[in-house]
């Protein structure tokens, strides 16, 4: 008989998210609310410096060392996450009483947006008409010039969306087909999975099939103008979500205790790669990390269909880190690992925080164009209400939580 690694032996079950779950009493897995804020801190910076034109911190994070970035790492835990909830509604309630609650959490989600959407457009035309920012280029906001009776109808079908955002509206679109998945998943297993895979084919081969959004560039709506292909994305999300659905029934994931390394070779050879055809020049390895590296710019790395490659090199960098950092580490005790922790529990809030940081500091970094010294300034102070504000919100929670109780 094989010897076999046991990926969840050890892990509790997990306890859903406090925003998008039901009580339960059970034990929550603090691995995820760890990378999912460690997800939302590289967010920040990766937009922070990307409309700016700086790479400081964001050319070590996994956007530069790997075939992925914060994204996957963000929809894939949510993804986890919520089908733990939400499988946990239609078993013991029913698909109606599941369908609910994902229309209740969507218009939380899309209030929440529209207000977001409605702060940063406020940032914008004060800071143009201040003329301290020049909102151009990786800002993306293209369209404030249209008249109200055009932009209006787009802002309100989330046809329209600033720089940052286009994650929250797939995330909306995820919760709001989530239900439908997790039923099919109970009804007829192997024709869901089916359906999953053929609309991921379909983004692969016509990319232009896509929720419509406005194009800068055309001046009309189309599927290619959004960051990320909705039929595409929504594998990586049903994936997170299967897993956690079988976990909540007592399920683990059984394989070869080679496994795991075997996913930590290869993303050690990626990052080595890529790190070595930036920074290293040694004859003998020049193709090899020349071809890795040009991996992470063809068609089957690409972000908006999220290419077979790198779904696969994402799959494998989470396999490698569940199975590197225990659910029983010392590690969670630390106060670096609870700040995060904390700053991953409240997703929404954090994002927005981190939006609205993003378009605050524009002006501030423009005064000082190219000082290293001014970007660490705001990206540390905005790391810092991010992490702060989560462990307010956490800890609001807690004595809301004992009050009842």
């Amino acid at each position: 008989m094989k010897p076999t690694s046991r990926l969840d032996s050890q892990n509790p079950t997990i306890e859903s998210d406090g925003n998008e779950s039901t009580k339960a009493s059970v034990v929550r897995d603090w691995r995820l609310d760890f990378f999912r804020g460690i997800a939302l801190i590289v967010i920040f910076i990766d937009h922070l410096e990307g409309c700016n034109g700086y790479q400081l911190f964001s050319g070590y994070t996994l956007v530069q060392l790997g075939y992925c970035d914060a994204s996957e790492v963000f929809i894939f835990i949510s993804g986890y996450v919520c089908g733990m909830s939400y499988g946990r509604v239609l078993s013991n309630v029913g698909f109606m009483a599941c369908q609910r609650k994902s229309l209740k959490r969507c218009l939380q989600l899309y209030i929440v947006s529209l207000v977001c959407l409605l702060i940063v457009i406020n940032l914008i035309v004060t800071c143009v008409t201040l003329g301290i920012g020049d909102f151009s280029g990786g800002y993306t906001i293209h369209g404030l010039e249209l008249p109200m009776v055009k932009l209006v109808p787009m802002i309100l079908f989330q046809c329209y969306r600033p720089m940052g955002m286009d994650i929250l509206w797939l995330y909306v679109y995820l919760l709001l087909v989530l239900p439908l998945f997790l039923f099919g998943m109970n009804w007829r297993k192997w024709i869901t999975v089916f359906i999953v895979i053929g609309c991921y084919c379909v983004a692969q081969a016509w990319p232009f099939i896509n929720y419509p959004q406005y194009d800068g560039s055309t001046g009309h709506l189309s599927g290619t103008a959004r960051t990320f292909n909705y039929l595409a994305w929504q594998a990586l999300f049903f994936i997170g979500a299967a897993l956690g659905d079988r976990k909540r029934r007592g399920g683990s994931i059984a394989t070869p205790r080679w496994v795991p390394a075997l996913c930590g070779i290869a993303v050690v050879t990626v990052a080595a790669g890529r790190i070595a055809h930036d920074h290293i020049s040694w004859n003998v390895l020049d193709g090899v990390s020349t071809l890795i590296d040009e991996l992470a710019f063809s068609r089957w790395c690409t972000k908006r269909t999220l290419g077979v490659l790198r779904i696969v090199y994402f799959l494998c960098l989470a396999f490698f880190a569940a199975s590197v950092i225990n659910v029983t580490s010392n590690l969670r005790k630390t106060i670096p690992v609870r700040t995060l922790v904390n700053c991953g529990k409240n997703p929404l809030p954090i994002f927005c925080i981190g939006l609205v940081l993003t378009y605050a500091y524009h002006p501030v970094l423009v005064s000082a164009p190219g000082s290293q010294v001014t970007l660490i300034i705001c990206e540390v102070t905005g790391c810092a209400v991010m992490l702060i504000a989560g462990s307010l919100i956490s800890g609001a929670a807690k004595a809301a939580d004992s009050k009842i109780t």
